[in-house]
């Protein structure tokens, strides 16, 4: 049976003093995020939910176990409302450590990135390891894995999830909701996002949203109209204000490569709306941002750079989070007949997690953790997923020039350091022997993107900028949506070897130089992620992302900005796929040579 389904009898006689309490957490100050108030009560637990709150003598007995948090601020476990635990590049049991070792006791995901490789079978597969961990899971049906880039055009990938599969999803026990449907189908009326949206209210389950985007304020108020309750993809805080104002609940967004909360918070502090509209997220976190940098906890500390009062910034990460899924008498308060989840805290503003109890499960103790989570035997359907038709070699990156030209007008992906976005940039490039040349000292480098699903041996060309690496290459087999080997490089040929190390080792993260691997993180779980213990494959980000520096980059998260230069549905400008650049706002593949741009002798 499901955490959220079920509830002891047994609450109603410790709570009346008729049995005792298994547990008491004694001598804290609660932060009550029902009442925005702060004041010392003791919490008596039985089994994995909280009995009763304040004075709880009436509960306890000789078998009652103490927990002593004198000098403690006893908080709520914090509540994670949109993760791609995938985006961690790594298990599902790594996710759930890092994150209960920063406070976040549930969070929600849909499994979409491993549900494009690996079908329903992987989806099934993850939420019973999710439920081998501590962490609570709210199941949300992945959208994306079935539309993946259809309104863009592009081919699904041949393993994914099917419509069918999708509705059946709505019938399974975990599912809470729908796992952010992008606003263009939904607007445009597709029947099978028709149905489900249908079926999904009918059965009273929450529609969680993507609105990036979206243009025009009747389109909003029509993907809000449909049953869309939430959006993540705000990035100014006009934009989230607005939202709130018509009804929907804003994530804001503090993850790897997408740093909006700041700004966003500015709707908050400048405007003095109320915050109940107003939770976190991290949308994408890298294995080592989730460690070095944390989770909802830093995007408490962050709220609370940002001006707003530390109760009100817990409460966002808390009640606000579980009222987002309709849970908030299971989660989101220290209250009777709640989840035993508490994390203790020295200090409101630093909010620095010292101790986190996870169903009455002292998980964390001293900042470290003491659970046993043992990780699961993972199928061999799950590893040589990552296929190319051959060895690739330089030429394969070459871009050929209209014939007669000796230089060109090119579009480029233009990244934007801390943003999923990319611009659409023109620059003027030289041809040579017939193909146009990347022009590196302007930091225009070479990217491609491969199919890695079917090894048909399309290949997608572009240019790119904003990375600057002046040797070597990077290369990755994680990409938002696509799942596809992508590659940018100062020399073709040590694009080549970088994409051919990727097919090589089933999947993963290179940096290349000169024909040598710097450093590499490999990722032979569908070519997504990793088992390997969480410190080794942070050690390995680690060095990764010191061999990336070495090569010239400054990007912050650069494995994250490589990953949406990727066809990604509505997230603009232009992007990279296997079938070469999409215009993402046009919803139309472009030319990668500007109409009327060919410059001639």
């Amino acid at each position: 049976m499901t955490w959220f389904r079920h509830r002891d009898q047994g609450l109603i006689d410790v709570a009346l003093g008729n049995a005792p309490a298994d547990q008491v957490i004694a001598g804290g100050k609660l932060v009550n995020v029902l009442t925005k108030e702060v004041y010392p009560a003791d919490v008596a637990i039985k089994g994995d939910r909280i009995a009763a709150v304040g004075d709880v003598a009436r509960c306890l007995d000789s078998s009652t176990k103490t927990i002593d948090a004198e000098g403690k601020y006893l908080v709520p476990g914090l509540i994670e409302p949109h993760l791609h635990a995938y985006h961690s590049y790594t298990s599902v049991t790594n996710v759930a450590q890092a994150l209960l070792i920063h406070g976040t006791t549930t969070t929600a995901d849909g499994i979409y990135g491993p549900s494009i490789i690996g079908g329903i079978d992987t989806i099934r597969f993850m939420i019973d390891e999710y439920a081998r961990t501590p962490l609570k899971l709210i199941f949300v049906v992945p959208v994306v894995g079935y539309l993946q880039n259809r309104e863009l055009g592009l081919d699904p990938a041949p393993n994914s999830i099917n419509a069918e599969q999708m509705m059946a999803m709505l019938d399974w026990p975990e599912t809470v909701g729908l796992e952010e449907p992008p606003y263009l189908p939904v607007v445009q009326k597709d029947p099978v996002f028709m149905e489900l949206y249908r079926r999904a209210i009918e059965k009273g389950l929450v529609i969680t949203g993507h609105a990036a985007g979206i243009g025009v304020p009747e389109q909003l108020d029509a993907y809000i109209a449909a049953g869309t309750t939430t959006d993540h993809e705000a990035v100014e805080a006009e934009v989230a204000l607005a939202e709130a104002r018509s009804g929907m609940r804003v994530l804001m967004r503090q993850g790897s490569g997408a740093f909006d909360l700041r700004e966003l918070s500015r709707a908050i502090t400048e405007q003095q709306v109320d915050t109940r509209s107003f939770t976190y997220c991290a949308d994408l976190a890298s294995c080592e941002k989730l460690m070095h940098e944390g989770d909802i906890d830093e995007c408490i500390r962050e709220a609370v750079r940002a001006g707003i009062d530390p109760i009100t910034a817990i409460q966002m990460g808390t009640l606000n989070a579980a009222q987002v899924y309709k849970l908030d008498d299971n989660i989101g308060s220290i209250s009777p007949g709640r989840c035993a989840d508490v994390v203790l805290v020295s200090d409101l503003r630093d909010f620095e997690v010292e101790s986190v109890m996870a169903g009455g499960e002292l998980v964390v103790s001293d900042g470290k953790l003491v659970a046993e989570i043992a990780p699961p035997e993972y199928p061999e359907a799950m590893y040589g997923t990552v296929r190319i038709q051959r060895d690739l070699v330089a030429s394969d990156f070459d871009v050929p020039a209209p014939e007669g030209a000796e230089q060109v007008r090119v579009r480029v992906i233009g990244v934007v350091d801390l943003s999923l976005h990319t611009k659409e940039l023109f620059e003027t490039l030289k041809v040579n022997d017939g193909v146009i040349q990347p022009d590196p000292e302007n930091d225009v480098l070479p990217i491609a993107m491969i199919d890695r699903h079917a090894a048909t041996g399309q290949i997608g060309r572009a240019f790119v900028k904003g990375f600057g690496l002046r040797r070597g290459a990077i290369a990755s087999s994680v990409n938002a949506v696509c799942e596809d080997i992508v590659v940018i490089g100062a020399s073709k040929e040590d694009m080549a070897f970088a994409a051919n190390h990727i097919a090589k080792i089933g999947g993963g993260k290179v940096a290349v130089a000169d024909g040598k691997v710097l450093a590499e993180v490999r990722l032979p779980l569908l070519g997504l992620f990793s088992a390997d213990p969480l410190p080794t494959i942070v050690a390995e980000f680690d060095q990764l992302a010191a061999s990336i520096r070495e090569l010239g980059s400054a990007v912050t998260h650069p494995f994250s900005t490589l990953e949406f230069c990727g066809a990604c549905g509505e997230i603009g400008k232009i992007k990279i796929s296997p079938q070469g650049i999409i215009d993402v706002e046009k919803i139309e593949l472009v030319d990668l040579v500007a109409e009327d741009q060919a410059a001639h002798a």
